[in-house]
């Protein structure tokens, strides 16, 4: 079981987590570029009432802070639908390793749910006593694909992808492959793009793999040659994104060993950015970080992330335009904050942990 946890990291515990300086009431409010912006503070102590964890929106320069949803249980890996109506998330639903809280420690509890905008209607979709992870929405809003071990046993981590139907209660196996992991699926236009790796190989880096919405044709877009991949750490290609205008695709590499977070071994992450046909592919966020979780903005003009090293994680923007990284500042909010994702309208979306 614990030989499962480094590879799992990418999946289920990159959650991007900073904690700031106690509450006031007003202050001024500095936006990703470094300008202040004057403004009344939110009421934190409106938020968090019901449980530990939350779900929030956020306009891409600090402001506007408005909580969706308070729960116990962590539901995390969320995305909005390109109408801008539903929200996808995984939840854990199980305290597994008895620590007194419920979630993504907790990740063979994982499942797939989906709730209104405004937090109202949040259900779990297709239960399974297997992993359920990395949902995402197909540009028209009709399917939700996934990742998951349902058929094959976690024990393996044998993840291949699903198609769910919006409206229906049956997930349908996408792909189906012998002793491989296929994670991170995104769906821009009719293609798929999503992680794989041969997890019997000790030497095998994890790539990135284009595929047909029909599941027709497949091409490998990245392969890495990183040292020393292992059966353990599997370094390589994950969570990748394309870009609304499909010009551009952003994904986070793996490349060593040396970061942990809240005790946890988590490693060096930095972002790449390619163009769709896998042509100047250039590091992004060259660092000794973990640069997690990117997305891009609906006008495909920046790229919202999270960056880790073994104390702190804050919200950054890339600027496409400018190639200028800035921090999201919240400031005197004594929080968590993980998996940001641009919806439709332009807001980010995130989870917030209460401390």
């Amino acid at each position: 079981m614990f030989r499962l946890i480094p590879i799992l990291i990418i999946l289920f515990l990159s959650s991007c987590q900073f904690v700031q300086t106690s509450p006031s009431s007003n202050n001024s409010l500095s936006n990703g570029s470094g300008a202040v912006v004057t403004e009344n503070l939110p009421d934190y102590s409106q938020f968090f009432r019901d449980g530990r964890y939350s779900i929030f929106s956020i306009n891409a320069d600090g402001t506007g802070l408005k909580e969706i949803a308070n729960y116990n249980k962590e539901r995390d890996q969320i995305s909005v639908s390109p109408d801008g109506r539903k929200i996808l998330y995984v939840e854990y639903t199980e305290d597994l390793n008895k620590d007194g809280l419920v979630n993504s420690q907790d990740f063979m509890s994982s499942e797939i749910g989906m709730m209104n905008i405004d937090g109202s209607e949040a259900t779990i979709l297709v239960p399974s006593p297997e992993i359920d992870t990395n949902p995402s929405f197909s540009p028209d809003g009709k399917f939700i694909i996934f990742s998951s071990s349902r058929d094959t046993g976690y024990r393996y981590l044998n993840l291949d992808l699903y198609l769910l139907e919006m409206g229906k209660n049956e997930a349908s196996r996408f792909t189906e492959t012998m002793r491989e992991a296929e994670t991170n699926p995104a769906w821009i236009g009719n293609t798929i793009i999503y992680s794989n790796f041969d997890i019997r190989s000790t030497g095998e880096n994890a790539k990135l793999v284009y595929m047909d919405e029909d599941g027709s044709k497949t091409k490998v877009l990245t392969n890495p040659d990183i040292p020393s991949s292992d059966i353990d750490h599997r370094f390589g290609d994950y969570d990748a994104q394309i870009s609304p205008d499909g010009t551009k695709i952003v994904f986070a590499r793996y490349l060593d060993t040396l970061l942990s977070h809240r005790n946890l071994e988590l490693g060096d992450y930095d972002l790449y950015l390619t163009n769709f046909d896998g042509t100047e592919l250039v590091n992004i966020s060259n660092n000794l970080q973990a640069d997690l979780n990117p997305s891009f903005a609906p006008d495909s003009t920046k790229i919202v992330f999270c960056r880790k090293d073994e104390k702190t994680s804050e919200l950054f923007l890339y600027d496409l335009d400018t190639k200028d990284i800035s921090q999201i500042k919240i400031p005197n909010w004594n929080t968590l904050k993980s998996h940001p994702t641009f919806g439709p309208e332009g807001r980010i979306y995130f989870v917030g942990e209460r401390l």
